[in-house]
């Protein structure tokens, strides 16, 4: 069954769909999947899921599950999102100030961390409808989602954001005429909301989300605001909105409230990871190769890894993605899209 179409287009980012198949032991069913899970990211870049498979799982999923499944399946889920964030947090840390050799292997860790991490997307169209199911009427209720919510939270600061813009004189629809030629202080606020919520956006690492000041300007016209005629405060700073792997109690109910957070947060893990990890790495480890570093997104994990292809192999490689205009058009991939993400700023 192709559950997406043309998702995913770099090479680099398709690499870490290769764990697909170990969906089942993530969630304690592994038995159910003697062969592992049938799914897997195709060359075009779409997406397919076994329906059989899919159903296994179901039909596997213990009805009132015991402390001890329980247990297991939040254990592998905590350590899974855990390490995800922790190497990303480790590879953001570690550029520029680190040589080659160790941006190599954060890059290599941080790729494999996502790997790990890639199952859940699909996982969380299955197992939160078989933990609701489960949900013994006896136990503590279902915790409240958290609130804000990881939306809400993006939608409060983009708020902050064209408050401030509005009493500093600039509109969102003069700082969208005028990007990039506006006053350094004006500036900075915009790239430092786009910093600190680069990880909402599609499920294409290159295609724009809030990483980028042009696709956030866009969202501040809906929710711009007219200035209040004083003077404004010192530029809005904007927290971090990542995830707790650990919030949630050991609980049928607890593991459901996990799954229903980590659903709204699958994508922000992703680009995150990219954008706040893995950018600064390969911008740095691409100068130590004497490569472009665009051309860095045109191998595979596995490829990093080892040895990395000839110029001419990826050459072919880039020549195929520039030339499939449809994926390109659904995901706004402009021409110089990827040189603004590897270079020393965005587009």
């Amino acid at each position: 069954m192709k559950l997406r179409e043309r998702i995913i287009g770099l090479p680099l980012q398709r690499s870490v769909f290769d764990r697909l198949t170990t969906a089942g032991e993530l969630v304690g069913l592994g038995h159910a999947l003697p062969d592992g899970f049938r799914a897997d990211l195709d060359a075009t870049g779409s997406l397919h899921v076994s329906s059989e498979d899919a159903r296994a799982l179901r039909a596997a999923f213990p009805r009132r599950p015991g402390r001890g499944f329980v247990t297991a399946l939040e254990g592998t889920r905590r350590s899974v999102c855990a390490g995800l964030l922790e190497a990303t947090r480790a590879a953001e840390s570690l550029a520029p100030a680190g040589d080659d050799a160790d941006c190599r292997r954060a890059a290599i860790d941080l790729l494999a961390r996502l790997a790990d991490f890639m199952p859940y997307p699909i996982l969380t169209k299955i197992v939160p409808e078989l933990l609701l199911g489960a949900l013994d009427t006896d136990e503590s209720p279902i915790e409240a989602p958290p609130s804000p919510s990881p939306g809400l939270q993006l939608t409060l600061s983009l708020e902050r954001l064209a408050a401030w813009c509005a009493d500093a004189g600039w509109s969102a629809e003069r700082l969208a005429a005028a990007w990039p030629d506006v006053p350094p202080h004006v500036g900075s606020a915009v790239l430092s909301f786009c910093a600190a919520h680069s990880g909402f956006g599609p499920v294409a690492w290159e295609a724009p989300g809030f990483d980028s000041p042009e696709f956030t300007l866009r969202a501040l016209a809906g929710v711009a605001r007219p200035g209040s005629g004083e003077p404004p405060p010192p530029a809005p700073t904007f927290a971090d909105l990542a995830p707790d792997p650990h919030a949630h109690p050991m609980t049928t109910a607890g593991a459901l409230s996990a799954w229903l957070e980590l659903t709204d947060h699958q994508i922000w893990y992703v680009r995150t990871a990219f954008f706040r990890g893995l950018v600064p790495l390969l911008r740095s480890w691409a100068g130590e190769l004497s490569v472009a570093p665009r051309d860095m997104l045109f191998v595979t994990r596995h490829e990093l890894a080892g040895e990395l292809p000839d110029i001419q192999a990826i050459d072919e490689r880039r020549n195929a993605y520039w030339a499939d205009t449809g994926y390109l058009e659904r995901n706004s991939v402009a021409p110089h899209r990827l040189d603004a993400i590897l270079g020393d700023s965005y587009e």
